[in-house]
């Protein structure tokens, strides 16, 4: 026959203490476990919130010091801030370029660029420089290059319009 044992009072009291003091050890390291997958390394959020964005290149950018030696025998490039208010009415022609029959190879090259600062000048402009040491660009400006020689240089939005849609 199994003997009965029999716990003291305190001995009982002693025993839940332990138990509630475990459970509110085990409820503290949950909720420290979950406000740090929460908050620190968000492994709990849903995975459905990840998107993923596929890079894309555009072959069209180029930099000012590239300009004299792009693989291109005839081709323009636009140079123009790419934040300016303007920008939209440039992508437009662009574009609208770029569906032409007489289509010739269009780059582009961001004036407020860090690395176009060079070769940025609000006062003078260079439309006879023969290398890049000698480019000058003042603002919004297409040169037209035939065999690495600037063959036109319009600084004007209606001639740089002009020359686009003819």
């Amino acid at each position: 026959m199994a003997k009965k044992v029999n716990f003291s009072k305190n001995e009982s009291n002693d025993v839940k203490k332990f138990i509630i003091s475990l459970v509110i050890v085990a409820l503290v390291v949950g909720l420290i476990y979950i406000l740090t997958g929460l908050f620190v390394t968000k492994d709990l959020k849903k995975s459905d919130d990840k998107t993923t964005t596929k890079a894309e290149i555009d072959y069209d950018l180029t930099l000012i010091g590239n300009i004299f030696d792009l693989d291109y025998d005839d081709y323009y490039v636009m140079v123009y801030d790419f934040d300016n208010d303007d920008s939209t009415k440039i992508e437009s022609l662009i574009s609208n370029y770029k569906t032409s029959d007489n289509y010739t190879k269009i780059f582009k090259a961001n004036i407020s660029d860090s690395l176009n600062k060079n070769f940025i000048d609000k006062n003078n402009s260079n439309p006879n420089a023969s290398n890049i040491g000698e480019i000058k660009i003042k603002d919004t400006t297409l040169i037209h290059f035939k065999n690495k020689k600037i063959v036109s240089y319009k600084e004007n939005y209606e001639e740089i319009e002009e020359e686009l849609t003819k």
